[in-house]
């Protein structure tokens, strides 16, 4: 099982992947360098090869049974959840879900564009369903 890493994500896309997952331990390997460019090729970028990886590799450790001998605990079950929670964020991210965002232009600029006669008026306006006989509802 070939495993490389440089040490700096922005090298490789490879790099990238293990950066994310993270499998930067050489020690302690997660997936190898074929199947990190098998995901690559499957998800057509880095954040959502990285979240196939990391949805593999939990699956990988959920099939485990988790091991105790004495004082020592081999939790596979934990390192399945947390590496799901994880490919749950990079599905997010890969999927283009991000943070709302509250914005928008100032005083000046919206004036601007209310005097703008050039300007097409929109499909809706303040009181469209104003009902001039029954009152303000």
């Amino acid at each position: 099982m070939a495993w490389s890493y440089s040490g700096n994500p922005a090298a490789s896309d490879k790099d990238a992947v293990r950066f994310e997952i993270p499998d930067t331990d050489e020690a302690a390997q997660l997936v190898s360098d074929d199947e990190i460019a098998y995901a690559l090729a499957e998800e057509g970028g880095t954040v959502g090869a990285a979240a196939r990886c990391c949805e593999i590799v939990a699956r990988r450790y959920a099939q485990q049974a988790d091991v105790a001998t004495g004082d020592v605990k081999l939790t596979y079950s934990q390192q399945a959840k947390t590496l799901a929670v994880r490919a749950k964020e990079l599905r997010s991210l890969a999927n283009g879900s991000h943070a709302p965002y509250s914005g928008g232009m100032s005083r000046t600029r919206k004036e601007g564009f209310a005097e703008d006669e050039d300007l097409e008026s929109g499909n809706f306006r303040r009181g469209q369903f104003d009902n001039p006989v029954a009152g303000r509802p």
